[in-house]
């Protein structure tokens, strides 16, 4: 006889970049399916800003997503997407290095980044108290890689 499986939602979890926010997924599922077990992590999240939804000490949330036990022939792949905060600059080069920076510094590296939008809005801040008087928000760039910690 068959029975149905455990399929285990991950309450939200907070972190201030994708290793942070890998490890509290993890941790969540090893205390339910125990630290021996073979999962299934999910294959993509997307972290959004905490400061617009939430009052929270780290940057960046997850909700939602589902980890389950590993089954044969399972891809171990997760494609990671997240929304980069407001990136303020005094012109172009500026504003591509600090969008470079919180991708680096959120992912960890460079490799297999793609962005989510083909371009993003730039607007005047007029009221701009130094140099830095080009905005941008609403930038998402994602990265596709494995997990981790797959046992």
């Amino acid at each position: 006889m068959s029975y149905p499986q455990p399929a285990l939602t991950i309450p939200r979890v907070t972190g201030d970049n994708a290793a942070e926010l890998d490890a509290e997924i993890e941790r969540y599922a090893r205390a339910f399916f125990g630290t021996d077990a073979e999962l299934a992590f999910p294959d993509r999240y997307h972290a959004e800003l905490t400061n617009e939804k939430f009052s929270d000490s780290k940057l960046y949330a997850v909700e939602g997503v589902t980890v389950r036990r590993d089954w044969p022939n399972r891809r171990n792949i997760v494609e990671r997407r997240v929304d980069l905060p407001p990136v303020r600059g005094g012109g172009v080069a500026e504003i591509e290095a600090e969008i470079k920076r919180l991708t680096t510094e959120f992912f960890g590296s460079e490799t297999r980044i793609t962005p989510q939008n083909g371009e993003y809005k730039v607007v005047l801040v007029p009221d701009a108290e130094d140099d830095k008087k080009y905005e941008v928000k609403g930038v998402s760039v994602k990265q596709s890689g494995k997990w981790p910690t797959a046992a």
